[in-house]
């Protein structure tokens, strides 16, 4: 046992205190032996704190470490967690993911076949609070989100909501940027493929990840996507801003036409609801992109 590597599972959260419990839960059920492992939760300033509302689940956990981060922001959680970990392995998910029994065993596993390191990007099954009558929202989220294949292999990043690497990844390349409020993740994935790393999704290290229920949330997330995005864009010149505009406007074929054929969906009338859906959130993220390219504010979380 003793020649497993020791796992820093890193957890930011946000007001999300039920869902968090759920994701303990599943952590204290993992196949990788418990004393290789440790659980770095990050409070980013949940109202009330997160050591109030979980003081008795959390003090059942010995391997569980509760860590608070008034900066807000995911990534620069993250960077919190990271700089207390013990492990030589890093692993990420989100407050609202439930690891599978063997996710931390098949994570690990598919970072060691990699000589020096790497990212490592794990499958993400989106579901549904009533498989049986989904929501048009859960129907859109089902067909187009966390899609960590396509992430790995064409844009060269892994989402935090399933990520593994080394802490020589991390000493070499440094953390997330603690100034994007989304697609840190994007550009630190980013970082790692330009620093000649290899990325390797494991479709074996699943979590779970519940979809969102209401065009509100997801709305807000688009919001927060969009701030992200503008946050990159204003690194990169003036023509190639320019050049975004039309994207702002066009409607979304690809999300359609993915949409269109994803087999998760059964039925026409399922697959139009999340089309409906679709062009609503496209719309939404253009708002926000408009607004900010504008200079005009938009609040976000």
């Amino acid at each position: 046992m003793r020649d497993r590597p020791y796992v820093s599972v890193i957890i930011p959260v946000y007001n999300d205190p039920a869902r968090l419990r759920l994701c303990l839960e599943a952590l204290d059920r993992q196949s990788y032996p418990a004393d290789r492992y440790e659980v770095l939760v990050v409070d980013n300033g949940s109202e009330p704190p997160v050591r109030d509302v979980l003081a008795e689940v959390l003090a059942r956990r010995p391997h569980v470490r509760l860590l608070e981060e008034a900066r807000p922001g995911s990534y620069a959680a993250r960077n919190l967690g990271i700089s207390e970990a013990r492990g030589d392995i890093l692993a990420f998910t989100d407050s609202d993911c439930i690891p599978e029994a063997r996710w931390i065993e098949e994570g690990v596993r598919a970072l060691r076949n990699l000589p020096d390191g790497g990212l490592v990007g794990g499958r993400i099954e989106v579901f549904a609070a009533d498989p049986a009558r989904p929501r048009a929202v859960e129907l859109y989220e089902m067909a187009v989100a966390f899609d960590q294949r396509k992430n790995i292999e064409v844009r060269r990043f892994a989402v935090t909501a399933n990520a593994f690497t080394t802490r020589g990844v991390v000493e070499r390349i440094g953390g997330f940027d603690p100034a994007l409020r989304s697609g840190g993740d994007h550009e630190w994935g980013t970082r790692v493929w330009r620093s000649g790393y290899p990325l390797v999704y494991a479709a074996d290290a699943v979590v779970r990840h519940p979809a969102r229920a209401t065009f509100g949330e997801i709305a807000w997330k688009m919001v927060r996507v969009a701030h992200g995005h503008h946050a990159l864009a204003e690194r990169r010149p003036l023509l190639h801003r320019l050049a975004e505009w039309p994207r702002f406007l066009a409607p979304p074929f690809s999300v359609l036409a993915l949409i269109a054929r994803t087999k998760e969906l059964e039925g026409a009338g399922a697959r139009i609801r999340a089309g409906v859906v679709a062009v609503a959130v496209k719309y939404a993220w253009s708002w926000a992109r408009i607004r900010l390219a504008l200079g005009l504010t938009v609040e976000a979380r």
